[in-house]
C-alpha cells in the first residue's frame, strides 16, 4: 500500500510543472514584447493561454499573438493565446 507521501510527491509534481509552464511563457512574453508580466496572471486551460493584464499590454500581445503561439507551441501544447 503506497502512503500518503507518494499522493502528495504526485501533487507537488504537477504544480512544478505548471509553475514551470507559467514562466516559460512569462519568458517568451518578456523576450517577444519586452513587458513583465506576473505569473499569477496567467492561466492555461484546454490549450488555451489566459492572460490578465491592462488593456495596452493585452493588445501588444494580440499583435504578435501568432509568434507567442508559434514559440510557446515549441514547449507546451497551446492553441489560443486569450
Amino acid at each position: 500500500m503506497k502512503g500518503i507521501g507518494n499522493l502528495l510527491d504526485k501533487f507537488k509534481s504537477i504544480a512544478v510543472q505548471e509553475i514551470n509552464k507559467r514562466v516559460f511563457i512569462v519568458e517568451i512574453i518578456k523576450n517577444k514584447i519586452g513587458v513583465d508580466i506576473k505569473m499569477e496572471d496567467i492561466s492555461i486551460k484546454d490549450g488555451i493561454v489566459s492572460i490578465k493584464v491592462k488593456s495596452i499590454v493585452k493588445n501588444q500581445i494580440f499583435i504578435k499573438k501568432q509568434a507567442l503561439i508559434k514559440e510557446i507551441s515549441k514547449k507546451i501544447n497551446i492553441i489560443d493565446i486569450n
